[in-house]
């Protein structure tokens, strides 16, 4: 599912996990967020970290997608994984604080894949998927991040 475009021009973040991508800019991904027409807000990678083509994500796939009430942001985020040719998504609840220009952590238990099917066996917070950072880099038209 690739996002459709937003309503507002919004924020640009750099995200890699809970890495700390902010230091190392090519080990990241630039991601878009925004305002959909329907009213939810949705985060999607702009230019996925090197990598992440083999398992299926692409310019457009979205990663969070919620609704922000109060400054409080409750969403779904998704954890993707290559089988063969078919690439696997499990969707999870994250939530957390979102504040205009501002680094953004979510926090959810993150599934566990099965091994060798797309399914989940569980969830665990003892895993990097559990805690999402994106680093704030911008508003507006696409900031220049240099990914050489």
């Amino acid at each position: 599912m690739l996002f459709p475009g937003a309503a507002t021009a919004g924020d640009w973040y750099l995200h890699s996990g809970s890495k700390p991508c902010n230091l190392v800019p090519q080990e990241c991904s630039l991601m878009s967020a925004g305002f959909m027409d329907s009213g939810e807000f949705i985060i999607a990678y702009s230019r996925p970290r090197p990598g992440l083509a083999s398992i299926g994500i692409e310019a457009g796939t979205p990663l969070i997608t919620g609704s922000i009430v109060g400054g409080w942001f409750a969403g779904k985020a998704r954890r993707f994984k290559r089988y063969g040719s078919l690439t696997c998504t499990l969707e999870y609840a994250v939530s957390g604080m979102i504040a205009p220009g501002a680094t953004i952590v979510l926090e959810g238990a993150a599934p566990i894949f099965a091994r060798n099917r797309c399914a989940s066996v569980g969830t665990t917070w003892d895993d990097e998927q559990a805690r999402l950072t994106f680093y704030y880099v911008g508003s507006g038209q696409s900031p220049s991040v240099s990914f050489r």
